[in-house]
């Protein structure tokens, strides 16, 4: 059982609905977050190929690449960043992906965003 069947059992919610939000703790997030967090590339693909905004924002302004940034979850960095991921984008305090990677020193996630363009 994959992130997303389990999310969607707890919650009642299907995994396919590209809007809706997952309620976690501390703030909701997204399926696409969520996934992207925990590190299941398979399940990020799955939402990429069902259309899911590559660029949703959850409650404190985070993304999907954030959350992968933010793990140091190289490959799903990169999945995102092919389907569109916004290399700069900021959350609602002012965070990039890049900064939450310098954060927690993930070396070859820093290299991914700043090929892709990523300022500091």
């Amino acid at each position: 059982m994959g992130i997303l069947d389990k999310l969607s059992s707890w919650f009642n919610t299907s995994p396919s609905q590209s809007s809706e939000k997952v309620q976690t703790f501390p703030p909701s997030r997204t399926a696409l977050g969520t996934s992207a967090e925990m590190g299941s590339i398979a399940d990020v693909k799955k939402l990429l190929a069902k259309g899911v905004d590559v660029n949703e924002k959850e409650d404190k302004g985070r993304t999907a690449l954030m959350w992968a940034a933010f793990k140091g979850h190289a490959d799903i960095v990169k999945e995102l960043l092919v389907h569109g991921a916004e290399v700069n984008a900021k959350d609602n305090y002012d965070y990039t992906a890049l900064k939450f990677v310098d954060l927690y020193t993930h070396g070859e996630t820093v290299k991914i965003l700043k090929d892709a363009g990523a300022v500091e």
